[in-house]
């Protein structure tokens, strides 16, 4: 039989992978039938309008949870006030936006994808009683619904011209959706009484909360929307484009491994054992294994993304082929900021990281003035050694982390990826039929780098089947 905590996780890993999924062939759709510019447009808007409803929904989510008094005043208040606090700083944006950028079509842009604010914020009463409930299975089947419906809504739009447009569309008649599904027979919520007072106090108490939501989340939207200012939207398009085709499979990666790592540290951590060596272990397993993945991915986009949408995105080849190597890399730190939350000690290091994060956006929007997409991939980069050192420091002030075991294990497997590199690169240079060469060049490539870690007496098997039994 299995537990309701089982059952509650299951439903949280269903309905995040299954996002992830319909995101994803979304996409792909999208990119077959949009232009770089038609989506560069599209994304754009959709990143101006998130950071209010990232800020807006950070400010009420929590609060609405931990009240234990008045709850029905509550829910009615934020879904009252809250909504016309949404409407009233959604204009707020469409004027500042005005005054930078009074391109007529933009703002309309905005201004549609904006109403997905408005259903975020009216969705949290909702939304924070299906989690006090811990009725997640509902709470997974509703987003599911939404996103499903409106990827179908977006994926009609495109293959009919609406451009854009149809980007817009799918998370606005999502987002509508599970709002409408949660509130059919929920009437009660909004015909309380509401408290002006309530209110404010809720918000200034989940006002730090939204603050650390929308820096923290901020690098790839600001990034977005910067580019949106000092560039062209084809220029964002095309980095988007690039980010989302691997950002898309890295998240389902992420929260897979998230869903199934992050009990066991806690489990361990509050029986008092020592975690370090676990966390060493299950990150050599996790980037030996998916390291020389992203790598392939890199080095054969050329092929692949011809494969797919023919010269359509050539363009974004580069870019993809870096932000592709920039992901391998990030598995280096994958169960660090998990370790800690294990820990009860997810705010060491957090100053830093949003710290990390502004210096990247003032770098991006120094940079891609004058060098464009060039400065922003430095800027990324710079970004990742800045939390890797990060990360590194954090889980060493918490834990009796054994670094030098950790930085032993990477400096080999990185060894070895050099050198899987530089045989990837040789048989790109082989005069062969384009599918062939991408064949050889993975089974060669794999063969270099099995041996190389087998002469650095690396054990790739051991490792993998000691964190499986974990």
């Amino acid at each position: 039989m299995i537990s309701p905590r089982l059952k509650n996780l299951i439903w949280i890993f269903v309905e995040k992978f299954g996002l992830i999924v319909v995101s994803f062939i979304t996409f792909l759709i999208f990119a077959a039938y949009l232009s770089a510019q038609e989506y560069g447009e599209g994304i754009f808007a959709i990143a101006v309008v998130e950071f209010v409803g990232v800020f807006l929904s950070g400010l009420w989510n929590d609060p609405l949870v931990r009240q234990n008094k008045r709850v029905l005043a509550a829910y009615s208040s934020i879904f009252w006030f809250g909504g016309a606090t949404a409407c009233l700083t959604v204009l707020l944006v469409l004027g500042l936006l005005y005054l930078v950028n009074s391109d007529i079509s933009l703002l309309i842009l905005v201004a549609i994808a904006s109403l997905k604010v408005l259903a975020v914020v009216l969705a949290r009463p909702f939304v924070a009683q299906m989690r006090r409930e811990r009725n997640f299975k509902k709470l997974a089947m509703r987003t599911l619904g939404g996103k499903l419906l409106g990827a179908l809504i977006g994926i009609v739009m495109a293959m009919s011209g609406f451009g854009s447009l149809a980007v817009i569309m799918q998370i606005v008649v999502m987002e509508t959706a599970s709002l409408l599904v949660m509130m059919w027979g929920n009437s009660k919520y909004l015909a309380a009484s509401t408290d002006f007072k309530l209110f404010i106090n809720m918000t200034v108490e989940g006002f730090p909360i939204a603050i650390r939501q929308v820096v923290s989340g901020s690098l790839i939207r600001g990034t977005i929307v910067i580019l949106g200012f000092t560039t062209s939207s084809q220029t964002v398009g095309y980095f988007g484009f690039a980010n989302r085709l691997v950002e898309l499979p890295y998240a389902a990666i992420n929260t897979g491994l998230r869903s199934y790592v992050l009990p066991v540290f806690a489990s361990r951590a509050n029986q008092g054992l020592d975690i370090s060596t676990l966390i060493t272990r299950l990150t050599v397993a996790t980037a030996s294994l998916l390291m020389p993945i992203f790598l392939w991915v890199a080095v054969l986009a050329p092929f692949m993304l011809s494969m797919l949408f023919a010269d359509k995105w050539s363009s974004a080849t580069e870019i993809f082929q870096v932000i592709a190597i920039l992901a391998a890399c990030r598995f280096l730190t994958l169960y660090h900021g998990i370790a800690l939350i294990s820990l009860g000690k997810a705010k060491v290091g957090m100053v830093y990281e949003i710290a990390n994060a502004l210096v990247t956006l003032m770098l991006v929007l120094g940079l891609s003035f004058t060098f464009g997409l060039t400065g922003v991939l430095v800027a990324l980069t710079i970004n990742l050694g800045l939390d890797f050192v990060i990360k590194i420091v954090s889980l060493k002030v918490v834990l009796n982390y054994a670094l030098r075991d950790y930085l032993i294990n990477m400096g080999k497997m990185l060894l070895a990826l050099v050198c899987m590199f530089g045989a990837l690169l040789l048989c790109q240079q082989l005069n062969v039929n384009p599918y062939v060469r991408m064949v050889i060049a993975v089974c060669v490539s794999a063969l270099v780098y099995l041996v190389v870690l087998r002469l650095l007496r690396f054990d790739i098997k051991h490792n993998i089947v000691s964190a499986l039994k974990l």
